[in-house]
């Protein structure tokens, strides 16, 4: 799904009015100043380069890992990233300690917005990231010499970039459609480099406790707490535990009281039957790695890739699935029709756990030929900035 502007962010006069007086009623005075594109660059001398993120966590923490790298390989720049919406303990996380930078809101894309914003930060570079093309702002750039790239972001068929770094081959196809970048990327999604690849299966021990319970995964179902209750009827839960996450980027609450919330978890072992809510995403790499099998009925990118490299045995909805670039091949995860289908597979592992180890070794591979190829596009990109 390609990201759109939130609200207040595209170019509709009326929208962005009504919103610039909402924000001003609620105290956001910089917000509503920055959609007019009253930015100021970071202090200091040297050029700009400029990061646009849009309102999703995902774009902003992508947009602030690239800021991160450029700043590891120029030094003589000044870097600001602006984005829709902010996400403070994502900011505070990845952008502390980077020097000669700035962060903030950033301007709409109406004329005088765009003007006002060019003319006051009057970049080197300007790299579109994981958000909704800005036309009239990428053909302002470009026709004052700035370097315009699109990484992560859908195609503009009226604005003109340097380069572009499509996500999928779907987002490679709409680019060489639209015939309007200098140098096209092979296809990447850059969620890659940022899967924690690497981890141990501790969680299962802390849960089983000199046990032998199994932990079970959903994430992204439409109606957990009735996934959970045919779970609790099926034998799965004699010798069980079951995991549950949302889809959502902030965690839903406790669906029921009948569910154990990870973030209050002592880490003491659990009883068969128990089910925990993982309403902090920071556990998911864990759980991925632990689970003898996991269902994800929704699930965005970086959850997808999370399953595959931890080699989970994987049962998928059609959303997920039809992100995977082979999901044709034999050796793709099969889709989930509903809770019966997918408990009755889950049944079937629990018997023969190695039944799906082919598979499961087949999405791990997958996932590093991908990250490969994200970490050669993410390289060229660099010294692309560094040519500047």
């Amino acid at each position: 799904m390609n990201p759109r502007p939130s609200d207040g962010y595209g170019s509709r006069g009326w929208r962005l009015w009504w919103q610039g007086l909402r924000d001003r009623a609620h105290g956001r005075h910089a917000r509503a100043n920055a959609r007019w594109g009253h930015l100021r660059p970071p202090t200091g001398r040297g050029r700009v380069v400029w990061l646009r993120a849009g309102a999703a966590a995902s774009s902003v923490r992508l947009a602030a890992e690239l800021l991160g790298a450029i700043r590891d390989r120029r030094h003589d720049v000044r870097l600001i990233l602006t984005f829709e919406e902010e996400h403070p303990a994502l900011l505070r996380r990845y952008l502390p300690g980077v020097e000669r930078m700035g962060f903030g809101y950033g301007p709409c894309d109406a004329p005088r917005a765009v003007r006002r914003a060019l003319a006051r930060l009057d970049p080197l570079g300007l790299i579109l990231v994981d958000c909704a093309p800005a036309a009239r702002l990428m053909r302002a750039a470009a026709e004052r010499g700035v370097h315009v790239v699109a990484y992560h972001t859908p195609a503009a068929t009226d604005a003109p970039v340097e380069a572009a770094y499509p996500k999928d081959a779907e987002a490679a196809a709409q680019w060489a459609a639209a015939g309007c970048a200098g140098y096209l990327a092979p296809a990447a999604d850059p969620a890659t480099l940022f899967t924690e690849a690497q981890v141990e299966p501790t969680l299962g021990s802390l849960v089983r406790g000199g046990g032998e319970q199994r932990l079970w995964w959903v994430h992204g179902a439409a109606d957990p707490e009735a996934f959970a209750g045919a779970w609790s009827r099926s034998p799965l839960a004699r010798d069980g535990v079951l995991f549950a996450s949302d889809a959502g980027e902030i965690p839903a609450p406790l669906p029921t009281p009948q569910w154990r919330s990870i973030r209050g978890w002592d880490r003491s072992a659990l009883a068969a039957g128990s089910r925990v809510w993982v309403d902090d995403a920071r556990w998911l790499p864990a759980v991925a790695v632990s689970c003898s099998g996991a269902y994800l009925e929704t699930a965005a990118r970086p959850v997808l890739w999370q399953a595959l490299a931890a080699g989970a045995s994987l049962i998928l909805g059609s959303e997920p699935r039809d992100r995977l670039p082979w999901r044709g091949d034999p050796d793709a995860p099969p889709a989930g029709t509903g809770p019966e289908a997918v408990l009755g597979h889950w049944q079937t592992l629990a018997r023969q756990p190695t039944v799906d180890r082919a598979r499961a070794d087949a999405g791990r591979r997958r996932f590093w030929e991908e990250r490969r190829r994200a970490d050669q596009v993410l390289q060229e990109l660099l010294g692309r900035v560094f040519d500047w």
